[in-house]
């Protein structure tokens, strides 16, 4: 990361500003960052390819991520971590998350999520759809579930999962495993949740109100029923899943967490 930045900074002429394209930061380049910061072998192990994976390898987005990480506080005029405690270790230990803490409880920085929000919205209504009812089912999700909930052909819905993989990127098709896909980052997940209905449900109620400023479109307190209407759909499936033998208890908690407990 360091020598990413020092690159940066040659790059620009002197007494000038310029625009450049730079390569992101590869997976390694985390790992050797949290290295660097002392970071215990296995919270690097655990959680470097999570730290790429959400940040999209963007060295404002993955500071900003540590810091989210490392949250910290000031105590009796000295600067802690509220996440982290120092784990002693065979080679001398490093920074691992308190017993307490455990990495859904690190909510992704604010100018993340508003980023990923901004991208979400130039998205089809269709995609819109798409995209919020798998956010229901979590990071991972079944494809042949959005296709009953949907009511859509599952190789339309599988066509337009492989354009959003080749030409957005905002998920992955999870080589091996039939109808499964994932989110390329959980931060998706979380910026589809937050806009909280189906896009032309958002655009009637904007334009109910008089337009289609960023308030209206985001405000999910008129259309939340919507919502609530997908997470029935949700469990209904999965439920008649489960009585027709098709599924277990176990896959249905893993895949639908969402649509049983929010």
């Amino acid at each position: 990361a360091c020598k990413w930045i020092e690159g940066a900074l040659k790059a620009c002429p002197h007494d000038t500003a310029s625009m450049m394209n730079l390569e992101l930061l590869q997976e390694r380049h985390t790992a050797a960052l949290l290295k660097k910061l002392q970071f215990h072998p296995k919270f690097i192990q655990s959680y470097a390819a999570k730290m790429h994976r959400e940040s999209h390898g963007n060295p404002l987005w993955l500071g900003l991520m540590l810091k989210s990480i490392v949250n910290p506080s000031f105590r009796g005029g000295t600067l802690e971590s509220a996440n982290l405690c120092w784990e002693p270790g065979v080679t001398g230990g490093g920074w691992a998350f308190k017993q307490t803490v455990s990495w859904s409880d690190v909510s992704l920085p604010r100018e993340i999520r508003s980023a990923l929000s901004s991208r979400i919205r130039t998205f089809s209504e269709e995609d819109l759809e798409l995209l919020q009812t798998a956010a229901l089912l979590g990071v991972e999700f079944d494809a042949s579930v959005l296709c009953e909930v949907l009511n859509s052909k599952p190789l339309d819905v599988l066509r337009r999962l492989q354009r959003l993989e080749q030409h957005e990127q905002i998920i992955q098709d999870v080589r091996g495993e039939d109808d499964l896909f994932r989110f390329a980052s959980g931060g998706y997940v979380d910026a589809l949740l937050e806009l909280g209905s189906l896009a032309s449900f958002q655009r009637e109620a904007a334009q109910a109100a008089g337009g289609e400023d960023d308030s209206a479109i985001l405000d999910i307190s008129s259309t939340s029923q919507v919502q609530r209407q997908y997470h029935l759909q949700i469990t209904d499936v999965l439920l008649r899943r489960v009585l027709d033998g098709k599924q277990s208890f176990e896959k249905i908690f893993q895949l639908a967490d969402h649509a049983f407990f929010s």
